[in-house]
């Protein structure tokens, strides 16, 4: 998971467990898997929220920090079946931050 701000004050010092709490409340995180890297968020039009960028790399977003997950038991090509079927589901009006 890739975490980044969107609150350009927030400073991340070390990753305690109240420091991660206190970025991810001013934060916005990509998932990172193969190469890609997606992540979800608000649209005001009826269309997916979820979206695609260069890893570490998402436009309007300063990368912070990477959190490792471990390794996928999942195969690539049932990643993109996966997040396929969660962009037709995940809808950017219904995002809710909390």
């Amino acid at each position: 998971v890739n975490i980044y701000d969107v609150a350009s004050e927030l400073q991340l010092h070390s990753l305690r467990k109240s420091k991660i709490q206190a970025l991810l409340k001013n934060a916005y995180a990509g998932v990172e898997i193969y190469g890609r890297e997606w992540g979800y968020h608000f649209t005001e039009q009826d269309l997916s929220g979820i979206s695609e960028c260069e890893p570490r790399r998402c436009a309007d977003r300063l990368y912070r920090v990477t959190l490792e997950l471990g390794q996928s038991s999942r195969s690539e090509e049932e990643v993109l079946v996966l997040v396929n079927r969660m962009s037709r589901c995940w809808r950017g009006p219904e995002y809710n931050v909390v």
